[in-house]
């Protein structure tokens, strides 16, 4: 029920309380998001901090290790297969440098039957960032062609990059026994 006093209409004590309460109810709400995406974006910032968060880790650890496994896959009498493989896992910059080097040694490879099984032994996150990362990979590599048969154990420092939500293979570099020819031992 309304009342007038003086000329005016109030509105019922509950009616004013309600809406008193929904406008507090409202500005809380507002603080308590905002608050929330404050500690969101702490969190990620953290996240990156420590190390990232385990599923940011998964998805580096993942990409890291396919790369080094379809890399190291190969038979170069299908060139085009390797690169559908490989190249997705690429940026821009790495999938040109990659198809340089590519051209100089496919149609050897080829001449001797070249054809290798990749897999990974052991992988860890070594840094990273915001934007990017590293990844140490090893495993191991069983290659075979018509004059050599040789399992070698690659270790690789995959350098990555985020590149438009998604990690992709900037570089990587060889550590250890790093291929067919290496004159070193098992990981060394």
């Amino acid at each position: 029920m309304t009342t007038q006093q003086n000329g005016r209409t109030e509105a019922p004590t509950w009616f004013v309380a309600l809406v008193a309460v929904a406008a507090l109810v409202l500005v809380a709400s507002t603080g308590v998001l905002v608050w929330l995406a404050r500690q969101d974006s702490a969190d990620a910032s953290t996240a990156v901090a420590d190390g990232g968060s385990a599923e940011l880790r998964g998805v580096l650890v993942g990409t890291a290790e396919q790369y080094f496994v379809e890399a190291n896959t190969y038979d170069f009498t299908d060139v085009d297969d390797y690169k559908r493989r490989v190249h997705p896992l690429m940026t821009d910059d790495n999938r040109k440098d990659f198809d340089k080097t590519l051209a100089q040694i496919a149609s050897s490879f080829a001449k001797v039957e070249a054809h290798a099984t990749g897999t990974v032994r052991q992988s860890a996150v070594e840094t990273l960032d915001d934007d990017s990362a590293t990844v140490m990979v090893t495993g191991d590599a069983k290659f075979e062609s018509t004059s050599i048969k040789r399992t070698y154990f690659p270790r690789w420092e995959v350098m990555l990059q985020l590149v438009d939500g998604d990690w992709l293979v900037a570089s990587h570099t060889e550590l250890g026994d790093s291929g067919v020819f290496s004159t070193g031992g098992a990981g060394g």
